[in-house]
């Protein structure tokens, strides 16, 4: 656990921070899960690296532990996005090419 920081603030984030790591562990498949909060290049308020920077945190170092698992969510979440095979009833298809309804 992250908590406790000395201000508020620091408290918020650190709250944010560890609800993006316990949803990439706790539901990789989910589409709402936390992968666009690590992999975000932006340094704004609320990102990843803005994060890091409010609680002192090594962002490189903290990436480099993450990797492994941000791998993982993104070859499960492309392995459930690509389109499933339709059964085709072949005697159906077998009729249509002979022109047979």
């Amino acid at each position: 656990m992250l908590l406790p920081y000395d201000t508020p603030e620091e408290n918020l984030v650190s709250g944010i921070f560890q609800q993006a790591i316990e949803d990439l562990w706790e539901h990789p498949n989910s589409p709402n899960n936390s992968l666009r909060f690590f992999l975000s290049s932006d340094h704004v308020f609320g990102s990843f690296s803005w994060c890091c920077e409010i609680l002192k945190l090594n962002y490189t170092y903290l990436m480099g532990t993450l990797a492994p698992r941000i791998d993982y969510c993104i070859k499960e979440k492309t392995r459930l996005q690509r389109p499933r095979k339709r059964r085709v009833n072949t005697s159906k298809l077998l009729d249509l090419l002979h022109g047979r309804e």
